[in-house]
């Protein structure tokens, strides 16, 4: 019955390291001093925001003026949409979904829903 022990204990070690690597990353303390609240923005941040928030976009008014190539800056994705100068977008309204309109020198230069 010992074998049977040591295989129980073998697997249980392999399934709480695969938790552990596959967690996302930069949640731990230790990834920069990053805090969970992301930081405040500035009034003039804030003015660039559509007055109608459908899409949360205040929670990335702080991102205005950075670079969209920064190291882990956010990715596009369906509710995410990078627009480059001169990209064609389709024209579907999705409210929920956050447009990051960057400029000719690749920094967010603003921020809609749509």
């Amino acid at each position: 019955m010992r074998p049977l022990h040591y295989r129980t204990a073998y697997v249980s070690m392999c399934m709480a390291f695969l938790a552990v690597a596959c967690a996302p990353a930069g949640t731990g303390d230790n990834d920069g001093g990053s805090s969970a609240e992301p930081p405040a923005a500035s009034e003039e941040q804030m003015a660039a925001i559509p007055e109608d928030d459908t899409c949360n976009a205040a929670r990335y008014a702080h991102l205005i003026g950075r670079p969209i190539d920064m190291p882990g800056m956010i990715e596009a994705s369906a509710d995410l949409r990078h627009i480059y100068p001169d990209t064609q977008v389709t024209m579907d309204f999705r409210p929920d979904r956050v447009n990051f309109r960057i400029d000719e020198d690749g920094r967010i230069a603003e921020i809609t829903c749509g």
